[in-house]
């Protein structure tokens, strides 16, 4: 049941609007659903809460030196979705799932190496997989950036591609790649 109003339209609209009374209206069943389209869905994609990306790096600090292997990582936080993590929102009366696939990562170093692409978030010392050692001394700004490829189905329909990756980038940190130089000294 819904409430009617009215007010006066002709010549021009003019006045308030007045109740008039109630009338129940049609049920819908059987009525078609709307239909959802790709540009519907990736705008529902472009505005998922992802979780941020974080760079961490060892020696921790932004200091290191030349010639010594630096251990890159990235972890994601906050809340929101990730790798793996499946959406679900109602849109035009249909459920629709948005799933993330693995990630991939991207570590760009500043000092003119290209940047690094791998499906790893990296570790730290002694055992991550993402590594990168500096030959010359200088300040770089070292960062990285996950990317998210999705797919989503409608309802219980199957799964199919969405064609617009989601790339995140981490804050850079500026290493400070130094020099050092052994010497004896006299106990």
């Amino acid at each position: 049941m819904g409430r009617l109003y009215r007010r006066q339209l002709s010549p021009t609209p003019s006045g308030r609007w007045i109740f008039t009374g109630y009338s129940c209206f049609p049920p819908r069943t059987g009525a078609p659903r709307p239909a959802i389209t790709l540009n519907d869905i990736r705008t529902a994609y472009a505005h998922t809460p992802f979780r941020r990306p974080h760079l961490h790096v060892q020696p921790p600090g932004g200091r290191t030196l030349v010639r010594v292997p630096n251990y890159l990582r990235v972890t994601l936080n906050g809340t929101g979705y990730g790798p793996g993590d499946t959406r679900t929102l109602q849109m035009l009366g249909h459920t629709v799932r948005i799933r993330l696939k693995p990630a991939r990562y991207t570590y760009t170093y500043g000092d003119g190496t290209p940047p690094h692409h791998t499906t790893s978030p990296g570790g730290p010392y002694p055992d991550g997989d993402v590594t990168h050692t500096y030959p010359q001394p200088g300040i770089y700004p070292m960062s990285a950036s996950i990317t998210y490829d999705a797919e989503y189905a409608i309802d219980t329909g199957p799964w199919h591609p969405i064609d617009q990756p989601a790339t995140l980038t981490a804050a850079a940190t500026q290493m400070h790649v130094l020099t050092a130089h052994p010497r004896l000294v006299p106990s």
